[in-house]
């Protein structure tokens, strides 16, 4: 059966070839790689290295080498390439795709090829707006900044030359461009500075736009539609700058704007992602997790940051794993990631990390919020909370243990769990 290079590719982004080796040998870390004994021939001295970051696997004495189907391929499924692909696939709870419904890969060839050439008549049309370019300016973003990051901006007549090689259908396909009441085609985000977006491997899928006039009283942020080559809730931004150093530091910093992340980049917080101007889903916990020991959750000290807080922690609960440890950094009331870093600069932001709430805390916290736990009726109810936040723990025994004892030594209730 064929299976779709894009699924391939997707899956390799899920997981974490440490991770994979690490169910089979014991590793041990050296430097941004990890060594191991080879399985392959009688190792007594580790010569295996285990890179992440290549994705890949290489024996330094018999040979051995290849990515994560290679490895579940010749360890686990007995050579069958298929049912290793469908082992990883299970491991990630990621659905194998029926050959009927493959996307045409041909299809999305020519979308990613729009993409980019989109891409290019951007960035060559910011040079030629001094609006954009005193924007970009004025928010304090460097000429290596904005080039680094491929800005843009739409500029009239894009869609007259992407028509000249692209179908309409492509356009339309690829998110760029839309039909009006009348049937004409225009740019979806027209008067907008555009921020590429990509997958982890640095593949453009899509892009964002940031309004340029104030007085627009259009979203401030848009995001293409999703496609075949781009879902919202399956992309972190800035994942494929900050990769390499997530892995340094077993460590991600996770923002909630597309400016908050280009920003702290250049300030040399290079460990920040977000996600897509949406609530962080459970398929982009997993891929944090597969990739960092340690997330940092960073959101603005009001009611946004609070709603955003509620809406994260019932996923964080489902797949925090015991291995894991998760905090959240509550700036000053009246700054976001943007402002903070560049009014109180990078040491000031690293002390503010280092200082950030455990998991627990705000998990008490909610517990005992609106309650007067001298009052048998409020301690009846924190009770309830406690008993829905333990049972929300699926992944972390100690956690929910250690959660359940401090709930009974703090607040004297105990949390009765369902079987598991």
């Amino acid at each position: 059966m064929r299976i779709s290079p894009l699924f391939l590719s997707k899956l390799k982004g899920l997981m974490l070839i440490s991770v994979l080796v690490s169910e089979s040998v014991v590793l041990i870390k050296r430097g941004e790689k990890y060594k191991g004994l080879c399985p392959f021939h009688n190792d007594k001295n580790p010569s295996m290295d285990i890179d992440d970051a290549k994705g890949r696997y290489k024996c330094w004495v018999c040979g051995e080498e290849g990515d994560i189907f290679d490895w579940e391929r010749k360890i686990n499924t007995g050579g069958d390439f298929y049912a290793a692909v469908r082992s990883i696939a299970i491991r990630l709870n990621e659905k194998m795709p029926d050959e009927d419904s493959l996307p045409n890969d041909k299809r999305n060839v020519k979308i990613v090829s729009a993409l980019y050439r989109a891409q290019y008549l951007y960035r060559h049309g910011l040079a030629k707006n001094s609006t954009a370019v005193d924007y970009l300016a004025f928010r304090g973003f460097t000429s290596k900044t904005v080039e680094l990051w491929e800005l843009g901006v739409v500029s009239k007549g894009v869609i007259s030359i992407l028509r000249k090689k692209f179908s309409d259908d492509v356009l339309i396909s690829s998110g760029i461009a839309k039909r009006d009441n009348k049937g004409d085609l225009y740019d979806c985000l027209r008067q907008r500075i555009t921020i590429p977006l990509k997958n982890r491997n640095g593949t453009l899928v899509g892009f964002a736009g940031r309004k340029l006039f104030e007085w627009d009283e259009s979203p401030k942020y848009l995001n293409l539609a999703e496609t075949n080559v781009f879902t919202k809730g399956e992309l972190l931004f800035g994942l494929d700058k900050a990769l390499p150093h997530i892995y340094k530091a077993n460590c991600a910093v996770i923002v909630e704007g597309y400016f908050d992340v280009i920003s702290l980049h250049q300030a040399g917080e290079q460990k920040a992602v977000a996600g897509m101007g949406t609530a962080i889903t459970e398929h982009q916990l997993n891929t944090l997790m597969n990739i960092a020991r340690t997330l940092i959750f960073c959101f603005d000290n009001d009611n946004g940051g609070a709603r955003a807080i509620r809406c994260l922690l019932p996923k964080l609960l489902g797949v925090i794993t015991d291995k894991h440890t998760v905090r959240f950094n509550f700036l000053e009331k009246g700054y976001d990631p943007d402002e903070y870093i560049k009014s109180k600069g990078l040491g000031s932001w690293s002390q503010s990390c280092e200082q950030s709430l455990p998991l627990s805390f705000l998990l008490m916290q909610y517990i005992t919020s609106n309650f007067k736990l001298d009052s048998l009726e409020d301690k009846q109810r924190a009770a309830i909370r406690a008993t829905e936040v333990c049972n929300s723990i699926k992944k972390a025994r100690y956690l929910k243990q250690l959660l359940m004892n401090k709930v009974k030594n703090e607040l004297g209730i105990i949390v009765e769990v369902q079987n598991e």
